[in-house]
């Protein structure tokens, strides 16, 4: 700062004009326009709420920073929450970067082949809250969950034996066909992660804790979005590919010649419920069930860990 003491008062009126400064006239020093203020109400707010989030992530940790393969007391508390109302046993592991699953995106996971581990990803907020989420896949699936997973194990699909519908005969365009290829491939990982969700908010709430999912406004949401993008999917795989030689917007032509000589098109999907209006109602009976079925799950998981 300039010291201003030896000027004159007239001075330091010229340099306020001048540089469009404030002069302080007890110390007689100058600064800059703006700066050294008193924090404004909003500042303090904002600097209230992200201390209150470092005190959240730190209080959330489960991996001891000394010793990875140990918890915290913390994340130990929630482990004995869980295994003393399922009597089952876990592994935590750190999910790292040199984990050929790892996603900066997901909190962890549980392998179908090895459901005595839980991997937890310790760069996530609410770690305790994803690790009460993933013992209720190593601990506590549903029913449907387990089936679905020895069908994936055993057969390499979530269907029972023989119960393909390719494998049945089954037409591709009925509504039934469209039932049947949701319920086992979309319905039963749905209901799982509705149960995980609703242990979770159970544990939470049994040790006292934040209730907020780290990433979902509705614990719900979750669950939701999973169906929600299932039901597309079979949609598009039932449905048809076909040729596109045009583009519908610019009339562009939109072949090309392949390395062998072979004139090929984009292919352009034409889904299940397009072909046939039984399969549209079909959506519409399911979409309306789901947040009832996620719910009803979601509850009895919360109730579990009573």
């Amino acid at each position: 700062m300039q010291d201003l003491r030896p000027n004159t008062e007239l001075k330091k009126q010229t340099v306020k004009q001048l540089y469009n400064r404030n002069v302080d006239t007890t110390k007689g020093t100058l600064t800059e326009k703006n700066t050294d203020r008193v924090p404004s109400k909003d500042a303090k707010e904002f600097a209230k709420e992200f201390a209150a989030i470092l005190r959240e992530r730190e209080k959330s940790r489960i991996f001891d920073d000394e010793d990875p393969t140990t918890l915290t007391p913390r994340g130990q508390e929630v482990m004995d929450y869980v295994t003393a109302r399922t009597g089952g046993q876990s592994t935590v592991k750190r999910l790292t970067r040199d984990n050929p699953q790892f996603n900066p995106d997901i909190g962890g996971f549980v392998r179908f082949d090895d459901p005595s581990t839980v991997y937890v990803n310790p760069e996530q907020e609410r770690q305790d809250y994803i690790l009460a989420h993933e013992l209720a896949h190593s601990q506590a699936k549903t029913p449907i969950s387990e089936k679905q997973i020895r069908n994936v194990l055993q057969y390499g699909n979530p269907f029972d034996r023989g119960e393909l519908p390719v494998d049945q005969g089954l037409d591709r365009f009925a509504g039934s066909t469209f039932r049947h290829a949701f319920e086992s491939t979309t319905a039963p990982t749905m209901i799982e992660e509705a149960n995980a969700q609703g242990v979770a908010q159970g544990v939470m709430r049994g040790l006292n804790r934040s209730t907020k999912d780290p990433f979902y406004r509705d614990p719900r949401d979750y669950p939701l979005s999973i169906g929600r993008r299932g039901l597309d999917t079979v949609n598009t795989t039932h449905g048809t590919f076909v040729d596109q030689e045009t583009d519908p917007y610019t009339g562009q032509y939109l072949g090309e010649v392949d390395a062998y000589g072979n004139r090929v098109y984009p292919q352009m999907s034409v889904p299940a419920s397009i072909h046939n209006p039984e399969v549209g109602a079909t959506m519409d009976r399911i979409i309306k069930n789901m947040p009832l079925r996620i719910d009803r799950q979601y509850q009895q998981g919360i109730r579990s860990m009573k």
